[in-house]
């Protein structure tokens, strides 16, 4: 078997030690911004979706007052016909 030069091997790992922390700053500078891009999209969809919600549930609300309100009106209304009814049949 070969034998191998042990201080090739270590000056070998050491140039490629040093290769990556020279080019770690600038992929670590690269990975900050994609990450807080992500989180900034992330925040305008969250934005945007809790806005459609609560536009939606006004809109809901709104149109359920409403419908309550009509149905107080036919009610006052029924309650009238029936109330005039009532006093047709007594005169």
């Amino acid at each position: 078997m070969k034998s191998v030069d042990r201080s090739f091997l270590f000056r070998l790992e050491t140039r490629n030690t040093e290769f990556y922390t020279r080019s770690m700053p600038v992929a670590s500078r690269a990975e900050f911004y994609f990450i807080a891009a992500m989180m900034f999209l992330i925040l305008v969809l969250c934005t945007a979706a809790v806005y459609i919600f609560f536009k939606t549930y006004r809109k809901e609300m709104r149109e359920k007052q409403q419908r309550i309100e009509r149905e107080k009106a036919v009610k006052a209304e029924q309650q009238q016909a029936a109330n005039g009814t009532e006093q047709d049949h007594t005169a």
